[in-house]
């Protein structure tokens, strides 16, 4: 339910609003049709360059939570995922967190609210502020400094790009590669 309410109520909002300015996806997100491939290509070398500083930061911040005595716990929707015995639900899902909810919160964070906010507070205050958003709306503190910094990655690869396809792409691989291992781990215990 919450998938209906959120990303696709959300997809629904940005075309209406697209449309209520009369703006085309293309010029407004930078999706160009001759630079699809090259965009897709950079999406995933993008992903590839930003895991070893996730994967380190990631490190350090769940080292540190567990000196502050938290004990690091997975997602719930990450969990609820993987444990689906339906095979239509458990598809559904896997789109949702691999294409639906990438492509709205890749529209919304760094097509909507990045810019909003770069031209508001400047660029770099920009990506912090809708970055910190992006981890926040996870509502997992476990996964909020590691969620930050893919943001921030994000970001920086929509800005390089001038394409939302960029960042929809890394994000929809990070999905995919963490249901991935998640449903491995799950299947070897």
């Amino acid at each position: 339910m919450q998938s209906v309410i959120f990303d696709w109520a959300g997809l629904a909002a940005i075309a209406a609003l697209l449309a209520r300015r009369r703006l085309s996806w293309r010029s407004a997100f930078g999706l160009e049709p001759r630079g699809f491939f090259r965009h897709l290509g950079l999406g995933l070398l993008f992903y590839l360059a930003t895991m070893p500083f996730f994967w380190f930061y990631g490190a350090i911040y769940q080292l540190g939570l567990k000196r502050l005595g938290l004990d690091p716990t997975l997602q719930e929707v990450a969990l609820a995922i993987t444990a689906v015995e339906s095979l239509g639900v458990r598809i559904y899902l896997i789109t949702l967190a691999v294409v639906i909810a990438p492509v709205f919160e890749e529209l919304l964070f760094r097509g909507i609210l990045l810019p909003a906010a770069a031209r508001q507070y400047g660029v770099g205050w920009g990506v912090i502020l809708t970055s910190l958003a992006f981890a926040a709306i996870h509502l997992h503190l476990m996964s909020f400094a590691p969620l930050f910094l893919m943001a921030v990655a994000f970001a920086l690869a929509y800005l390089y790009s001038e394409s939302i396809l960029v960042p929809v792409v890394m994000h929809g691989v990070f999905n995919a590669v963490n249901l991935g291992l998640l449903t491995m781990l799950r299947d070897a215990l």
